[in-house]
This record gives C-alpha cells, structure tokens and sequence, in this order.
C-alpha cells in the first residue's frame, strides 16, 4: 500500500530529462527569474520517506500489539531503504545541491514505539503467565488506552501528511511549468534580439546615407550663400546711387517750393495788414456810433424814469382800484420801452464782443512782428477801449439799477394780483357766510315757531293737569264724606281705578287732543 501511494505521488515530479536544455534554447535566464532554493527537492524526497515509514509503523503497531519486538527493528529497517529512494531524486536535480538536513520532528514520531517495547513485553509475559492480578489488568487497560490514543494522534499525523504531499506535488507541477514558460520565452527573446541587430544595421546604413546627403546639402547651401553675398553687394551699391540721385532732386524740389511757399506768404501777410487796418477802421467808426447812441438812449431813459417814477408816486396815494389800473398801464410801457432798449443794447454788446474777439484772434495767429508793426500806429486804441469799458460799466450799472427797479415794480404787482385773489377769496367767504346767516335765520325762524307751538301745548296741558288734580280732589272728598251713589259699581268706583298724581294725569289721550 505504501509503494503504491509513493507511485502515484512521485507521478508528477518531473524528470531530469526535462530540465535538459533544449538544443535550440540558450543557458541565459529571463529577467525577474529566479531558481528555486536549492535545498527544496531534496526536503520534499525526505519528507515523504519519513512519512511512509511513519505510516508503516502505526500500522505495524495497531495490527500486532503483542509483538513489542518488531517496532525498534521494522522502524530502523524502514529508514535506510527511503533515505536511499530519496538520493537518486536529488541527484536527479542538481549534483551540485547539498544534502538536505535531517527532519528533526519526523525522527521524534519514531521514538515512541521504542519506549512502550518494555511494556509489551511485560504484556506477553503476563499472557503466558498462569496468574492474572487485578494490577495487571489495570496496568493492561491503561496501555491499551494510551496506544489507542497514540493511534489517533498517528492517524490525525498522517492527514496532515497528506495535505502536504499534495502541496508539495502542487509546488513541483508549477515549478516545472514555469521552468518550461521562460525556456519558450527565452527562445523569443533570441528571436527578437536578431530581430533587432538588424534593424540596427539597418538604421546605421541610413544614417550614414543620411550623413553624406547633409554634407551635401551643406556644400550647397555655402554656395548658394556666397552668391547671395554678392547679388546683395551689388544691390546696395545700386541702392545707394539711387538714393544719392534722389536726395539731390528731393532737395532741388525743396528749394523750389521753400521760394513759392515764402512769396504766398508775404503776399497773404500784405492781404491781412490791409484787412486788419479796415477792421480798425469801421470797428473805431462803429464804436463812436454805438457810444453816440447809447448816450443818446441813456438820456432818454433817465427823463422817461424820472417822469415815470413820478407818475408813480403819485398814483401810489391814490385808492386801491386806481392805483392797480394805473400801475399795470405804466408796467405795460416801462415793460415795452426797457424791452425794447435792453434787447438794442445787449445786441450792440454782443455785436462789440463778437468783434474783439475776432480781433484778439487775429491778433494771436499773427506773429509777434506783425503784431507790433500793426499796434505801433494805434497805440491809443487800448486807452479808448478802457473808456469804453468803463462806460460800459456804467451803463451796465445803470441798467441794473433799472432792472432793480423793475422787479420792484414787478414784485408791487404780483402783490396786487395776490391782494386781489385775497379779496376775492374774502368775497366768496363773505357770500358764503350771508348764505349760512340766511339759513340760520330761517332755521331760527322755523325753531321759534316751534317753540310757541309747544308753549301753547304745555299751556293746554298745564291747563288740563289743573282739571284732572281738582277732580281728583272732589273724588277723594266724596270717598271720605261716603256720598258715592249706590248706583256705582265696584268696578267704577275710584278704589279700582289707577290713583293719578299731580304729575301723571288718569288720561293720556288729553295729549293727543
């Protein structure tokens, strides 16, 4: 049984045939390989030596316990005969690999057997014996009981001494299959590397090829880079003389042009000394007019106020109606003659201030030269221009003096307009307060007649409260005298009947009547 299971177990373990290298393959390793350790097969071969001789002595122990004598020699037999199956496997592998060291914990499996061979001797002695005492038999069944257990202990050992075989053969399997994967791949790689030395070659004669071509085209480019140097040589030089002959006629054109631009310029400088000179002229001419006229105005206006605020003065004493009337026909001709004399003079100021101005810019685009030349014999023009400004001021005060004035009027007026919607207001206030007089003294009227209406009322029933109270009286004087008529009810008489007060007479109906 035990050869048998080391046949099918070895099954798988591969061959030293194919280890060999091939005749196409190369001795070189991929890389990341890496071999196994080198003590490795040699441990498996010895572990599964270990393992069937430890096999074989539990069953020699569990078949044939009274044969003590057997154990010590079956086991020592047992050993020599696996350590000599496992060597041909390791020299299988590697001669160069050293011999695995001893299984230290298979070795102590073997040594129980040993100790108990005393005791089953001790056994068969007593079996041959003729007595059989109770300490034996004791001492029997505790033997027995301990090789059972040792047996379990032996059997759960084997197991897990299967489970290892069965990896270890697993191990061997992958080993071999890696082992043929790297010896393929390194056939490729040979493929690959011849491959590639040439393409090399190949790309070193392309280089070279590609090296003389760049020569080449190195000579032909200094060539063509020298004959460049020369046309561009030659080209500056025709550059040069053609801009030489330019310059010269540039310059002659120049000169030319210059002489024209210098006549034009002197003929428009004659043009503005004579324009500016009649400027002066009509402007001088102009300003007297405009002075003359402006006095002349200034008169006119000084005797129409005076009259004016006379006029004024004295319709201001007059009543309220007449002063209104007269002040809106004196506003009304102050308003159109001043309208007429503001819009003339602010005209003839602006007109004035227009021209200065044209004058001042004529003056600035000048140059300092003419400037002097053409002030030199109006000179004096500055001194009348500062009368005039100043007359001027004072026509401006003037005017604002007026002007003053007439906003007082103005605001005289608006005070008029605003006393007469005042007095129309009262009026309407008036009016209305008559019409609520008239009501009052009809609703007065309407009240009073009421009131004498209810005066006669209350005098009627003062009147019959007067009546009732003295027949009352009689009433209660004939109670107490007893002269009532027999012919009275109970029901009439006046014990039945409500007692009427002075203030509550016995018949409401009286006021109604």
């Amino acid at each position: 049984m035990v050869n048998r299971r080391e046949q099918r177990r070895s099954g798988p373990e591969p061959s030293p045939k194919s280890l060999l290298l091939k005749p196409g393959q190369s001795g070189l390793r991929p890389p990341g390989f890496a071999g196994p350790p080198a003590a490795r097969p040699g441990s498996f071969g010895f572990v599964r030596s270990s393992s069937v001789s430890a096999v074989s002595s539990n069953q020699s122990n569990d078949s044939d316990p009274c044969r003590p004598s057997q154990h010590p020699s079956s086991g020592s037999d047992e050993t020599p005969s696996h350590k000599a199956t496992a060597t041909p496997s390791e020299a299988s592998h590697g001669q160069s690999r050293p011999p695995p060291p001893p299984a230290p914990g298979l070795q102590r499996r073997t040594l129980p057997p040993q100790r108990s061979s005393p005791m089953v001797r001790g056994r068969t002695a007593a079996v041959h014996g003729s007595v059989r005492t109770d300490r034996a038999q004791e001492l029997d069944r505790a033997l027995v009981q301990q090789l059972r257990e040792r047996c379990e202990q032996q059997a759960l050992q084997l197991q897990s001494l299967q489970a290892q075989l069965k990896k270890a053969s697993l191990c061997l399997d992958v080993f071999s299959i890696t082992t043929q994967h790297f010896c393929h791949k390194s056939e490729s790689a040979i493929v690959k590397e011849r491959e590639l030395s040439l393409e090399l070659a190949r790309i070193r004669d392309e280089v070279a090829f590609s090296v003389a071509h760049w020569e080449q085209l190195q000579r032909e480019k200094e060539e063509v880079e020298r004959r460049f140097e020369a046309e561009l040589q030659g080209l500056r030089a025709q550059q040069r003389r053609e801009l030489r002959a330019l310059e010269e006629r540039l310059r002659a054109r120049h000169r030319a042009e210059t002489g024209s631009l210098r006549a034009e310029q002197r003929a428009e400088l004659e043009e503005l000394r004579a324009r500016q000179q009649d400027q002066i002229e009509e402007m001088s001419e102009n300003h007297e007019a405009s002075l003359m006229e402006i006095e002349t105005t200034h008169n006119d206006t000084l005797a129409t106020l005076q009259e004016e605020h006379a006029r004024t003065v004295k319709n201001l004493k007059m009543a309220h109606e007449q002063q209104r009337r007269s002040l809106e026909e004196d506003f009304e001709k102050i308003r159109l003659s001043l309208q007429d004399q503001v819009d003339t003079l602010t005209f003839q100021n602006r007109s004035l201030r227009d021209r200065a101005k044209r004058f001042e810019e004529a003056l600035r685009r000048s140059t300092d030269e003419q400037i002097v030349d053409a002030l030199a014999p109006y000179k004096h023009i500055e001194e009348d221009l500062k009368s005039l400004k100043e007359v001027l001021e004072m026509k401006n005060q003037q005017i604002h003096q007026q002007d003053l004035k007439i906003t007082e009027l103005e605001k005289i007026a608006e005070k008029n307009v605003y006393l007469e919607e005042r007095v129309q207001v009262l009026q309407q206030q008036n009016e209305d307060l008559k019409e609520r007089i008239d009501k009052n003294l009809a609703v007065s009227r309407q009240l009073s007649e009421e009131n004498a209406n209810l005066q006669v009322n209350v005098e009627k029933e003062s009147n019959e409260k007067k009546r009732l109270s003295r027949n009352n009286e009689e009433l209660l004087w004939r109670l107490q005298t007893g002269e009532l008529s027999p012919r009275m009810s109970p029901s009439s008489s006046p014990i039945h009947r409500p007692v009427s007060g002075p203030g509550s007479p016995a018949r409401p109906h009286s006021y109604h009547q």
